[in-house]
């Protein structure tokens, strides 16, 4: 259905197209057929293009996460941001920082044109440092790992809208949302996202936030 919507607006647009893709499900255990049936439309996508796959083309990655339930009884809900542009010369930026409680990793993308881009930064922390106690400590990592990986981007990016998506079982992830905007407004001056915080009860692997953010000229 996505990819019908999408060749719908533009007709030559495909899902290798996605910047962004955030992918909403009520059962745990749909998550590896998810990822799965997401990697084929992928690299079918791909193939229609005439590229070669994990060669001449990186595609983002699909971020899924658990929700208590969706609208109209839905078990999956997929949201895809894409741009009209050649994949194959997209840059992209990838790096892990270690922190107080774990580590931070930071992706980013930016259009073959320039003209937009998506940014993502996630904070995995195993389970002996859920409760640690500099929670403002690790808030001011986490904007600086935003700071850091918004400079790999293209300078005339800027930072539009970001949703917060947290573990609403962790205390932790309740604590560092609560600070994150006035951190983003100290460290990214003049350019600090809307910030849109979304309560998940799950979320990949060990993390207990990840912040996906949209950056436009």
């Amino acid at each position: 259905l996505t990819k019908k919507v999408l060749e719908a607006v533009i007709d030559s647009l495909t899902l290798a197209h996605a910047v962004q893709a955030h992918c909403y499900t009520t059962r745990y255990q749909n998550i590896p057929k998810i990822r799965d049936v997401w990697n084929k439309m992928l690299k079918t996508s791909v193939e229609e293009k005439d590229l070669l796959w994990d060669s001449e083309i990186k595609l983002v990655p699909l971020l899924i996460v658990v929700v208590p339930a969706l609208p109209r009884n839905a078990a999956v809900e997929l949201h895809v941001t894409a741009a009209k542009d050649d994949p194959s010369k997209r840059t992209f930026h990838r790096i892990t920082t270690e922190v107080s409680c774990g580590s931070i990793e930071c992706q980013a993308v930016m259009s073959a044109n320039r003209r937009c881009g998506s940014l993502s930064v996630a904070l995995d922390v195993q389970g002996e440092n859920l409760k640690i106690m500099d929670v403002k400590c690790v808030t001011e990592e986490v904007g600086t790992a935003f700071t850091k990986a918004l400079k790999m981007v293209d300078a005339v990016l800027v930072p539009q809208c970001a949703r917060v998506f947290y573990k609403s079982s962790c205390s932790l992830g309740h604590q560092i949302v609560q600070g994150l905007e006035d951190t983003f407004r100290c460290s990214v001056a003049g350019s600090s996202p809307s910030v849109a915080l979304v309560p998940v009860l799950d979320l990949p692997d060990s993390q207990v936030l990840h912040l996906s953010c949209w950056l436009s000229v």
